[in-house]
């Protein structure tokens, strides 16, 4: 019975493990990035469809895809973040509405383990680790198991 049962509990632990990763995921990276929000008030002029803006604090990997939303209170503008410059934290927002003013909301991340080496990386690994000991957990209860 014994030799049913264990190897059971192991898999039911493994998938419960399984499951439980995409909580994970969402948990670490909550962890790695601290979200903000800034508002700015916006004039274009005539042709002119772009405006710079500086964030408090440094976008998260000097990448855009960290910029989470940006919103208008203007229903014609649709803005989008193209580039970011790390030396002034100036960032480049396109689509907007030629020749008016408006207020922008910039929601981005910042990297919130900036303070600790390595910090980051290790972090980044914690799935990983995860799931090798879930499958040496599974592959030593089977050995056990048919040890005997």
């Amino acid at each position: 019975m014994n030799k049913i049962v264990a190897p059971v509990l192991a898999l039911i632990a493994v998938v419960f493990v399984w499951l439980m990763l995409p909580n994970v995921g969402d948990s670490i990276h909550d962890f790695r990035f601290d979200s903000h929000s800034a508002d700015y008030s916006v004039s274009t002029a005539a042709a002119v469809t772009n405006t710079t803006e500086i964030l408090q604090y440094d976008l998260a990997d000097n990448d855009t895809q960290y910029v989470t939303d940006i919103s208008s209170d203007l229903a014609t503008d649709n803005p989008i973040a193209t580039s970011y410059t790390s030396a002034s934290n100036a960032l480049l927002i396109v689509g907007l509405t030629a020749d008016t003013s408006r207020n922008l909301t910039v929601e981005y991340q910042s990297a919130a383990l900036e303070d600790y080496k390595g910090a980051d990386s290790m972090v980044k690994l914690g799935p990983l680790v995860l799931i090798v000991v879930g499958l040496l957990l599974f592959l030593a209860i089977l050995y056990r198991v048919f040890k005997r």
